[in-house]
């Protein structure tokens, strides 16, 4: 069984033609998305356990959640025996591998090799393939997460820039904005999801996404 967060079934339904099962878990028998989706659970957290692998989603309330120790300690998994990994929210899944021996993302945890290499090279958090972008000049590999951008430079050197988040929260189909001082990316999150890259104080520059 793969136990998947709500929001990535769909992004594994060939698991379910090569005879896998493919099952939503939650904390309650119902559970609503930030833009007021209800899904009913086809599992519980508890049947996580037993999953062969298990993909954590995150949200606006992911630290909420894994401030909840009474939730988390329903979600108990074992690392080295299930692939686990994530999609947004570094927190969710660290916790979720339990409070469990501290999961970082690395840089070969970002590569493009197959996701059970990676697990078995170490990867205890899996990052999002990244994408390649040509930013005026710039070439530069980019996930982008909820919380978090990864962004390989040109020398290979790994930098991750946080979400810069307003005061209160902001509106979920925002432009999220990623910097740390010297980098910055905006990425947007409706329409085609451009990106803009700047360094430093300098002008913002729209990136072209880079394929083959």
């Amino acid at each position: 069984m793969l136990c998947a967060a709500r929001e990535q079934v769909g992004q594994i339904e060939a698991c379910k033609a090569r005879g896998g099962r493919v099952s939503i878990c939650c904390p309650t028998p119902e559970v609503t998305s930030m833009n007021g989706v209800t899904v009913r659970a086809q599992s519980s957290l508890e049947e996580a356990r037993t999953a062969d692998a298990v993909i954590v989603g995150s949200g606006m309330r992911t630290r909420e959640v894994v401030a909840d120790g009474d939730l988390m300690s329903r979600l108990s998994l074992d690392p080295t025996r299930q692939l686990i990994a994530r999609t947004e929210g570094t927190e969710a899944a660290a916790s979720a591998d339990g409070q469990n021996r501290g999961m970082t993302p690395t840089d070969r945890c970002t590569s493009s090799s197959p996701a059970r290499e990676r697990f078995a090279a170490g990867c205890r958090a899996i990052t999002p393939i990244p994408d390649s972008f040509r930013c005026e000049g710039e070439l530069f590999k980019v996930a982008f997460e909820y919380g978090m951008a990864y962004v390989t430079l040109a020398d290979g050197t790994l930098v991750k820039l946080p979400r810069m988040i307003k005061p209160g929260g902001e509106d979920p189909e925002a432009p999220r904005l990623y910097a740390d001082g010297r980098l910055s990316f905006v990425q947007e999150i409706e329409g085609g999801r451009a990106v803009r890259f700047a360094r430093g104080r300098m002008a913002w520059v729209t990136c072209e996404r880079v394929t083959g």
